[in-house]
């Protein structure tokens, strides 16, 4: 260990020096902790003497020393943290989807971001040349979904309409006739079966449904309805020749 240290320390003098943080001859120096006791050096300098010490202590002393770099700190330096390895891509890309905006200056965080880009492709990172942003304009979706929709087919006054999604046998209103439908917000509730009536009169009329279509009235009268705890409901209601799905009725 005493003789890693010892090479590390006359590393980070030739190191040192190679980035002028050491103003005289390196022969001049006879320690590299004395030198620095009695050196005042700036600020930026400072900062860089303590990368140099950081990067190349004990870890990365073992990591990435050989015996063909150990007297040539500047390919020593260049060939770990610039190395095409797929350890350096992970690093540099973690770096740089932890960066984060955190503050209102938009111009220096884009600068930093175009220093990440750089540091990532000298490592080697490769990127796509060309990227396609498509952009659709509310006016451009709203015609794109008016082109492509289709009106649903529907069947109407009692008759099945062949476009219809369902076909004939299924058609509610030539299939269901036995059934009645009461709607609390309609003028007249439906029946097919004109037994049910008293006081009916034949009449022809039509009766408008909520889809806007019509239903063919062949009379209308009131039919009594027997709850389930035996109350009587008169209800005023039309036959219809045929019955449909449930809708409101509204009398024309």
């Amino acid at each position: 260990m005493k003789n890693g240290r010892s090479f590390m320390e006359r590393q980070n003098k030739k190191k040192l020096k190679s980035i002028e943080i050491f103003s005289i001859n390196i022969s001049q120096v006879t320690t590299l902790r004395q030198n620095l006791r009695r050196w005042k050096p700036s600020k930026q300098i400072v900062q860089r003497r303590r990368a140099c010490f950081i990067r190349i202590w004990t870890t990365n002393y073992n990591r990435f020393v050989t015996e063909d770099n150990r007297e040539d700190p500047v390919e020593l330096w260049t060939h770990h943290y610039e190395a095409k390895t797929s350890g350096n891509h992970a690093k540099v890309y973690n770096y740089f989807i932890t960066l984060q905006f955190k503050d209102s200056n938009l111009a220096s965080y884009l600068d930093t971001v175009d220093e990440h880009m750089k540091i990532m492709s000298s490592v080697g990172m490769k990127f796509q040349g060309r990227l396609q942003l498509s952009v659709k304009t509310e006016d451009s979706a709203m015609a794109a979904t008016k082109s492509k929709s289709k009106r649903p087919e529907y069947c109407s006054g009692g008759k099945h309409n062949p476009k219809a999604s369902h076909p004939e046998k299924d058609f509610w209103q030539l299939t269901k006739t036995g059934l009645s439908y009461l709607d609390s917000g309609a003028s007249h509730h439906m029946f097919a079966d004109k037994r049910l009536f008293i006081n009916y009169r034949p009449r022809s009329t039509k009766v408008e449904i909520a889809n806007g279509n019509t239903l063919a009235v062949e009379g209308d009268g009131f039919v009594h309805v027997v709850t389930e705890v035996g109350t009587v409901i008169k209800l005023k209601a039309t036959a219809q020749l045929s019955m449909g799905t449930w809708y409101s009725s509204k009398r024309r």
